[in-house]
C-alpha cells in the first residue's frame, strides 16, 4: 500500500488532478491522543530521554501514523497506538484532533480510497468503514481469500491474551 501512494498515486496526480487519492488504515496505525496524554508522565519516567525526543516530535507528524514515526520501541506503541476496542468516539476529549477520525474525514472527498484487503473486508462484511462506493478493486487479489480468512477469524494466542490484560 505504502508503494502505491508514495509512488504510484503522485503520477496519477499529476495525470489526473481532479481526482482526489486518499489511504485508509486501520486504528492500529495511527498515535491514539487520550492514551498518549492519559500515561505522559509514565511513559517519560519508563523510556530512555532520547526516545522522549523522538515520541515529542513524533507528535508534530501531520498524520499521526506509525509509519511516520521515529524508531519507537514495539511496548511502547503498543501503550500509545490507537485500537478500535479502546476508542470512545465522540465522547472522547481529543475527538477533533484525533490522527484516526482526520484519516477517515479524508475519505470523504476522495473518489479513489487506497486500502489493504483486511480493511475492505471489514467495510464489506461487518461494518461500515468507507463512504458509499460504487467500485472496488483489489490489488493482489490471488491472496484475498487467505487474508478474508485471517482478518475475519480471531486467534487465541498467548500475546494476544498478554495485550488484552495490559
Amino acid at each position: 500500500m505504502d508503494q502505491l501512494v508514495l509512488k504510484d498515486i503522485p503520477v496519477l496526480r499529476n495525470l489526473y488532478p481532479r481526482i482526489g487519492f486518499a489511504a485508509a488504515k486501520g486504528h492500529n496505525n495511527y498515535i491514539c491522543l487520550h492514551k498518549f496524554y492519559q500515561t505522559l508522565d509514565t511513559l517519560f519516567s519508563e523510556i530512555p530521554e532520547d526516545e522522549q525526543t523522538q515520541l515529542e516530535a513524533a507528535l508534530q507528524t501531520s498524520n499521526g501514523e506509525r509509519t511516520n514515526l521515529p524508531d519507537v520501541s514495539e511496548a511502547l506503541w503498543r501503550k500509545i497506538r490507537c485500537e478500535s476496542n479502546d476508542c470512545v468516539g465522540q465522547d472522547c476529549i481529543y475527538y477533533n484532533q484525533c490522527y484516526f477520525n482526520r484519516s477517515r474525514w479524508n475519505l470523504k472527498d476522495a473518489q479513489v480510497i487506497v486500502t489493504n484487503h483486511a480493511l475492505a473486508l471489514v467495510d464489506l462484511l461487518q461494518q461500515p468503514v468507507f463512504p458509499d462506493y460504487s467500485f472496488i478493486l483489489f490489488d493482489e487479489a490471488h491472496n484475498l481469500e487467505d487474508n478474508a480468512i485471517n482478518s475475519l477469524t480471531v486467534a487465541i494466542t498467548p500475546s494476544r491474551i498478554r495485550d488484552i490484560y495490559q
